[in-house]
């Protein structure tokens, strides 16, 4: 599978989010900050960065440019179907919000 990158400051989240990646067959290295994220993102190849924002709600047109480098809505519903398997896959572990006129939220239960 492919090699992941969690970036998070709380250890259980960390752990928990590791641990799911890893029965699914992906090889994950943690950092638990920014500075420490940075530095594992240059040194190695990552197929997949997972940061933490702490609640913050994340824009469509900042996903659109942070995850597929677009700095443009296409019209299509990429987000919104990438959102929906996000949210399947995560089930109990953790909710992913939507905040009206915003965005979207990661909240940890």
């Amino acid at each position: 599978m492919g090699q992941v990158l969690v970036v998070e400051d709380d250890e259980r989240i960390a752990r928990l989010i590791s641990r799911a990646l890893g029965q699914q067959g992906h090889a994950v290295c943690r950092a638990t900050n920014g500075a420490d994220g940075l530095q594992a993102a240059l040194d190695c190849h990552f197929d997949v960065l997972l940061l933490d924002r702490a609640g913050q709600a994340c824009s469509r047109p900042e996903l659109l440019a942070d995850v597929w480098g677009l700095s443009f809505d296409p019209g299509s519903n990429v987000v919104d179907v990438c959102v929906r398997r996000l949210r399947a896959k995560l089930g109990a572990v953790a909710r992913i919000e939507t905040v009206r006129n915003v965005g979207y939220r990661l909240l940890a239960d």
